[in-house]
């Protein structure tokens, strides 16, 4: 989970297109800085089920945000 956010987090440059739609990519960042955060935390203590429950809202969020916020 923390290897994957990390590659959302630099997913603009590794497709050479860092201008390009930078609302996407902020919103992207957020969220991955999210997951990265709740992965890191499962590292440290016992994962439980709350941190699955906010992986799977921000993952829904994360796809659904190009169409709730109108982003291109």
């Amino acid at each position: 989970m923390a290897l994957l956010s990390l590659t959302l987090m630099v997913a603009p440059w590794i497709v050479e297109e860092p201008d390009a739609a930078k609302d996407a990519h902020r919103n992207e960042l957020g969220v991955a800085i999210v997951v990265f955060l709740i992965a890191i935390t499962r590292f440290m203590r016992y994962p439980g089920a709350r941190s699955g429950f906010l992986v799977l809202a921000f993952g829904a969020w994360l796809a659904a945000s190009p169409w709730l916020l109108g982003l291109q």
